[in-house]
């Protein structure tokens, strides 16, 4: 099976070099990896650099979400852009023990800060990232377990609606009993985390798509549902080494924030008008809009750090090309994001339907219909005033203008 492809293009050449490599050598999803190189990118950068679109500031706090069967490799696919930082973490590490088994020590040595946290409590994640201001990114193995997980120690205490406010990097306080109060004026927490598509249904309760919960989630299926094969082929180490310079660049850039010319708001507007009435009055449609908008500008301060960086071109103003790349990639994110929305409900939809009805419905095509041709495609099986009804349930059919129709549940999703 043959999924929506990541658009490699708005990565450097070194980037796309290395994720093909490593999919010939080592068996690596394109899509998973291109997903772990994005995070990685948001993590290096932190909350170094931020971006000013006139409106609001934004930080480039991405929330992954790798969807793919058990023997992916999924952790090992996220190792290696994360590698980097991994390395100055352990010699971070390193240099504290060996200042506290130094004789010539005189008073207590400040702990590194933490950047990678792996399947944290929440209480740990606000420490961690109290001691560590620049930004975290906090792995969970399992998204549903994870869920599962919420409110566990507390009875209900609220953590998932903590960290839904920390989507947006607003500021950060608890109150703990017998213990100081965590306290930051802004958040950088970026989240990489996987679920099995045979999970995905507790994903989408109705709570979780109702708070926008799920829409906060960058989902990524594999390019290809193909083995995972090895090969003899060595990997290329100077080709980790080309992504290496570019990643410790990022991380070690300087405090400062982006811009945006006409150009580009212009373009973000034209984009960002187009799809509201697109998807206006589509529950879903409308939320994952929403959060897209947020994203555009996330990747903006991604693509164009990268760019920067990559083509030796330091500017303080993205550039239309960079707005350009950002919403390629939040168009991915709609059809990953709307897809796998529609594979989970898709067959209990169609099911639920009179069999004539649903192979009238198989058999439509993914192209625009006016309102005539369904009356008359839907003729044999109901009356007007049935046909209107079943045109108005959005879980079978969008009206993206007055008297034209797309099918809801397109050709593979059923």
């Amino acid at each position: 099976m043959v999924n929506n492809k990541f658009p490699m293009e708005v990565f450097p050449k070194s980037f796309q070099a290395l994720i093909e490599h490593l999919k010939r050598v080592s068996g690596f999803d394109t899509n998973l990896s291109a997903l772990s190189f994005l995070s990685a990118s948001a993590t290096y950068i932190g909350g170094s650099v931020d971006l000013d679109n006139g409106t609001y500031i934004s930080k480039p706090i991405l929330w992954c979400l790798q969807v793919a069967r058990s023997g992916i490799s999924k952790s090992h696919i996220t190792d290696v852009p994360f590698s980097l930082l991994k390395s100055i973490e352990n010699k971070n590490w390193e240099e504290y023990k060996s200042q506290l088994n130094s004789p010539e020590l005189e008073g207590q040595p400040k702990e590194p800060p933490c950047t990678i946290l792996i399947d944290a409590t929440m209480e740990s994640v606000y420490m961690a990232h109290q001691l560590n201001p620049r930004g975290i990114v906090l792995f969970k193995d399992e998204l549903t377990a994870w869920l599962r997980d919420f409110n566990k120690y507390n009875n209900g205490g609220g953590e998932k609606d903590t960290l839904l406010t920390l989507f947006d990097g607003k500021q950060l306080k608890v109150h703990r009993v017998s213990k100081n109060t965590i306290h930051l004026s802004g958040t950088c927490i970026n989240i990489v985390t996987g679920v099995q598509p045979e999970r995905l249904n507790y994903l989408m309760s109705d709570e979780n798509l109702v708070s926008g919960f799920y829409h906060r989630f960058l989902p990524s299926r594999v390019a290809e549902d193909v083995p995972l094969l090895q090969s003899t082929e060595k990997i290329d180490k100077s080709l980790i080494d080309s992504a290496n310079i570019i990643f410790q660049s990022l991380y070690e850039l300087e405090r400062k924030t982006l811009k945006v010319s006409d150009d580009v708001i212009n373009k973000y507007i034209q984009w960002q008008n187009e799809k509201s009435i697109y998807y206006f009055k589509n529950p879903f449609g409308e939320r994952l809009q929403s959060k897209l908008q947020t994203y555009v500008w996330r990747f903006c301060i991604i693509l164009d750090l990268l760019d920067q960086i990559s083509t030796n071109d330091v500017r303080e103003i993205i550039s239309l090309e960079t707005m350009e790349k950002a919403i390629l990639l939040a168009e991915y994110f709609r059809e990953e994001s709307t897809s796998i929305y529609q594979d989970s409900f898709a067959e209990n939809i169609l099911e639920n339907e009179p069999e004539a009805f649903q192979s009238i419905y198989k058999k439509l095509e993914d192209r625009e219909y006016s309102y005539k041709e369904l009356v008359e495609i839907l003729s044999p099986v109901w009356q007007r005033d049935n046909i209107n009804k079943k045109l108005a349930k959005k879980e079978l059919f969008l009206k993206i203008r007055r008297g034209t129709y797309i099918k809801t549940i397109r050709d593979g999703q059923k």
